[in-house]
C-alpha cells in the first residue's frame, strides 16, 4: 500500500465549509507558479500557459498546461486551498490549448515530475485520485472523514463520482 492511499482530505479542501464561509487558502500560490516553470521539468514538456483562476471563484483549482511532442498533452491541476497537485493527459489530441483550456482528460501517475512538486505539495496518483466515492466502503469513507457535514450536502447535490471530482471542480459556491 502506497503512502498516497493512506491521505485523508482536508475539511474545506472542496472549496465548501459553511454557508457564506469560503475556505482559507493553505498555501502560497506562487510555489505552483515557481514549480510549473521548474527548470528540472522534463525536456519534453513545453509550458503552453498557467492559470491561477483567482478570478474564478466557483473554480477549487489551478493549472498548468503542457503541450508534449509525440504524447497526449499533460495538464497539472493544483488545489486551490491546499497544496495537492495531480497530473492529468489530455485524451483530445487535437485540443488548442488557448481555445480549450479544459478538454477531455484522465488522471495518470508521472514519477519523472513528482520530485518537482513534491517538496511543497502533495502529489496525489491516478489509483487515489479514480476512487470511487461510496460512503458503503470502509475504505473510500476513511479518505473523506474529515470533510465538513455542509461538503457532504452539497455532494448529494454535485454528486462527484470519484476523488479528483472533490479536489478539482467548478461548482457553484456562494460567496461570502
Amino acid at each position: 500500500m502506497n503512502k498516497t492511499s493512506l491521505y485523508i482530505l482536508p475539511a474545506g479542501v472542496s472549496g465548501f465549509l459553511r454557508e457564506n464561509e469560503n475556505t482559507k487558502i493553505q498555501f502560497d500560490h506562487q510555489l505552483f507558479l515557481k514549480a510549473s516553470n521548474s527548470e528540472n521539468l522534463c525536456e519534453n514538456l513545453l509550458l503552453s500557459h498557467i492559470d491561477l483562476l483567482e478570478k474564478e471563484a466557483n473554480k477549487s483549482y489551478m493549472f498548468a498546461y503542457y503541450v508534449r511532442q509525440d504524447l497526449p498533452d499533460l495538464i497539472v491541476f493544483c488545489n486551490k486551498y491546499f497544496p495537492i497537485v495531480a497530473f492529468s493527459e489530455v485524451l483530445d489530441e487535437h485540443n488548442q490549448p488557448q481555445e480549450n483550456p479544459f478538454p477531455d482528460n484522465h488522471f495518470c501517475d508521472l514519477k519523472s515530475l513528482n520530485s518537482v512538486f513534491e517538496p511543497d505539495f502533495k502529489v496525489l496518483d491516478k489509483s487515489y485520485l479514480t476512487t470511487k466515492v461510496d460512503a458503503d466502503d470502509e475504505e473510500n469513507s476513511k479518505k473523506v472523514s474529515q470533510l465538513t457535514n455542509y461538503e457532504f450536502s452539497e455532494f448529494s447535490f454535485w454528486q462527484p463520482q470519484i476523488i479528483g471530482d472533490i479536489l478539482f471542480n467548478d461548482w457553484e459556491k456562494n460567496p461570502a
